[in-house]
């Protein structure tokens, strides 16, 4: 049987589609809008998460297609886990006893020299909802009020605040990204004005993905994911 292959063998064009670097995390919209979502797992996860030497953080692997560890609403997490290796040792030793764990798994074939590894967890039951509003795009949906404050009360969520919650300066951004990109007018009665965000890019929510899809919600994976 054909083998096939695993990011050691496509590692140039997984870095190019992720745009990948090690000591600096990858922003896409499952880091900026889904990921503040997994401090509700508590705070010994919180403690042990954050040192860790985070890569990207994902919500599908392709090269994963239909594995048992795919199914539920998961957030894969690529580590470099030779930098602050024991954060990353103690953040694995202490989930892989919890309820949220799906597994983990080395992304590279060339599993003893490589520094990546990819965690995969389930977010909380109370936030099944919202990972399926992030699915569909529909960001201002996602969350309650309550959770809203929650979650991204920092100064540095601020930006993704606005967005969620359509308040603040986020649609005056918005209106010149769609000005820019598609070369169209955007004001209060847009069709655009329904969320203040693209939709969902698949290649850049999805490792291995090479699809240039803009929307990502998709039946078919669906049906596994749920």
């Amino acid at each position: 049987m054909e083998r096939r292959p695993f990011y050691g063998e496509r590692r140039h064009y997984y870095v190019r589609t992720m745009k990948l670097q090690r000591n600096r995390i990858y922003v896409n919209k499952t880091w900026r809008f889904l990921a503040p979502c997994l401090r509700d797992h508590g705070s010994e996860f919180v403690k042990k998460y954050n040192p860790a030497a985070k890569l990207a953080l994902g919500i599908y692997d392709e090269l994963l297609s239909k594995a048992r560890i795919t199914t539920g609403r998961n957030i894969y997490t690529v580590f470099d886990k030779k930098k602050n290796a024991t954060a990353f040792r103690a953040l694995m030793d202490y989930v892989r006893g919890q309820p949220f764990f799906k597994g983990d798994y080395c992304p590279d074939s060339d599993m003893i020299n490589t520094y990546l590894h990819c965690l995969v967890i389930e977010i909380p039951e109370e936030y099944y909802d919202a990972y399926d509003k992030f699915l569909q795009s529909k960001y201002s949906e996602m969350y309650t009020p309550r959770q809203l404050k929650y979650l991204f009360s920092s100064k540095q969520r601020q930006e993704e605040y606005s967005i969620l919650s359509k308040t603040g300066e986020a649609f005056t951004k918005f209106k010149k990204t769609i000005e820019e990109e598609f070369g169209e007018k955007a004001n209060e009665n847009s069709a655009y004005n329904s969320e203040w965000e693209l939709p969902l890019k698949k290649k850049e929510e999805i490792f291995n993905c090479e699809s240039e899809d803009r929307i990502f919600f998709d039946k078919d994976l669906d049906k596994i994911w749920k």
